[in-house]
């Protein structure tokens, strides 16, 4: 086999984790606080803050350190913290008082946080380094290659909450944590075993050189050379300053990185695909998706663990669609018009979740109808019944069991219906932008760029987890609904902005290009 097929399998086990993971929590966290989604946000606000704050040392760290000796650490942390993380969660369902409680929901966000830590970093190191190396530079080899892992990943995205679903479901929700640890036990050794194969099938894998710079492409045309050479001067301070910086104080490094996080965002905002940018991280900010938070949502009203991994797996089956819809949309209405289509197509479906906050079932606080759990009954009634017993004939008050209250399932269903259906358009953005971004920034600020808008990414995605957190419970939900779809909304309206100043652009190039020809 060669080197690529043994990091696709590593990968196959890398997926299934992490995705059954993402989906057990979700439900895990609402479990845990059955009558509030604040638990659930909070975790999800504290990961995307710790990302924010420690993936760029993460990364320096990765650049620095031997490949093989990233990799053994990363798994070893990733794998032990999860399997810590989740004898927390059972020890914290097992024992509810209140100082402990607190307790262990604190050390479920601490594990959990550094375990997505290590979680990126091992994306980082095989996903931006690894899967180059091996390649050798083919970019169809490259190419083919990541699409086979994003094929695998979507795949894994269906089956796993499947199978951890139909544990917690169908037997006990002990049963899925103990299917967790098993899991990430044994892949420790697997993923690690098929790496190392990897590493050992891959000479250049144990050479790094930090200093080696990329061929300039000899395809490149004379406009292109000259607007790489005027932007890599802007990227050749910042690196000067970096450096000047390193001789210097503490605190004046400090200062120094933080006007180098400036110039970041500067070189960002001067891009041509700066708006498409904007749309991207806009999308971040909704609950409208299978985050922990919905799947929480969707469990506190009925559907079971099994029926909430169904849905996530249509979902991902969904995303697989608009993949393999994009060559085809982009191929027949180009590339920046592929990204109005997959806007209209997100909003569209989306129309379904805004409706269910008015559909019968629905717990919103907007909604004047049926709650959706029929409480007002007590457990049992006691009927009055006509008896004689020796010489006293009377009333006799007898137990009448009252039934179960049954919950209405008409509003979720619409929720996780235009959740569904929406996956399409989303890829088809998402992909759209993502394209637009390796075609139209330069290739000496490529980093600058994807890191900025990583960051971007995480802060939108901040602010919709202290929206949840100032807004917990189920019957407020409907308003985290209405406030995602002006989200998405506003990212489609910035996103037909973009297009717009994009085609005056390519207009007011194309005449000056006459005019020098005149």
């Amino acid at each position: 086999m060669k080197a690529e097929s043994y990091l696709c399998i590593s990968a196959f086990f890398t997926f299934w984790g992490d995705r059954m993971w993402q989906f057990a929590t979700g439900i895990f966290l609402i479990q845990l606080t059955p009558e509030s989604l604040r638990l659930a946000a909070t975790y999800g606000l504290c990961l995307s803050l710790i990302a924010i704050i420690f993936s760029p040392m993460i990364g320096d760290w990765v650049d620095r350190t031997a490949r093989l000796e990233v990799i053994q650490l990363l798994l070893l942390i990733q794998n032990s913290l999860v399997v810590v993380c989740a004898i927390t969660i059972y020890l914290c369902m097992r024992y509810k008082t209140g100082n402990l409680q607190l307790f262990l929901q604190a050390l479920i966000i601490l594990l959990g946080s550094a375990a997505n830590l290590a979680s990126q970093g091992q994306k980082i190191a095989i996903g931006k380094d690894w899967i180059v190396v091996v390649c050798k530079q083919d970019k169809d080899l490259l190419a083919h290659t990541n699409a086979l892992l994003r094929r695998i990943d979507l795949t894994v995205a269906i089956l796993a909450p499947l199978v951890v679903g139909f544990l917690m479901s169908g037997i006990s929700t002990l049963a899925g944590i103990i299917f967790i640890c098993v899991w990430n036990v044994l892949s420790l050794f697997f993923e690690y075993g098929f790496l190392l194969k990897v590493y050992n099938l891959t000479p250049d894998l144990s050479v790094k050189n930090n200093t080696k710079k990329p061929k300039n492409n000899p395809d490149d045309d004379n406009h292109a050379a000259k607007t790489e050479d005027a932007k890599s001067n802007q990227v050749e301070e910042i690196q000067v300053a970096v450096t000047n910086a390193n001789k210097e104080t503490s605190s004046w490094n400090l200062i120094k990185r933080v006007q180098l996080v400036i110039s970041g965002w500067h070189i960002y905002y001067r891009q041509t695909v700066f708006l498409a940018g904007c749309s991207l991280s806009m999308l971040y900010l909704t609950v409208i998706g299978f985050s922990a938070i919905t799947t929480g949502f969707a469990y506190e009203l009925g559907l079971s663990e099994l029926y909430v991994s169904i849905c996530m797996g249509l979902g991902s089956l969904f995303g697989v669609f608009g993949t393999l819809l994009f060559p085809k949309i982009r191929n027949r209405l180009g590339l920046v018009k592929s990204g109005i289509v997959g806007f209209l197509l997100q909003l569209s479906m989306l129309v379904f979740c805004v409706v269910s906050i008015w559909m019968p079932g629905s717990p919103s606080n907007l909604y004047n109808g049926k709650q959706f759990i029929i409480s007002a009954l007590p457990a049992t009634n006691m009927t009055a019944l006509n008896t004689t017993s020796g010489n006293h004939t009377g009333p006799t008050l007898q137990p009448t069991v009252t039934p179960k209250p049954q919950r209405i399932l008409t509003s979720i269903i619409f929720l996780m219906t235009g959740i569904i259906l929406s996956r399409t358009g989303l890829w088809l953005s998402d992909l759209t932008i993502t394209q637009l971004q390796q075609e139209y920034v330069s290739e000496s600020e490529r980093g600058i760029v994807g890191g900025v808008q990583y960051s971007s990414n995480c802060l939108l995605d901040l602010v919709h987890f202290l929206l949840t957190i100032s807004l917990p419970k189920p019957d407020q939900f409907g308003i985290l609904i209405l406030i995602s779809f002006c989200a998405i909304g506003c990212a489609g309206f910035i996103y037909l902005v973009f297009v717009s100043r994009f085609h005056s652009s390519v207009k007011q190039d194309a005449n000056k290009y006459k005019t020098m020809e005149d």
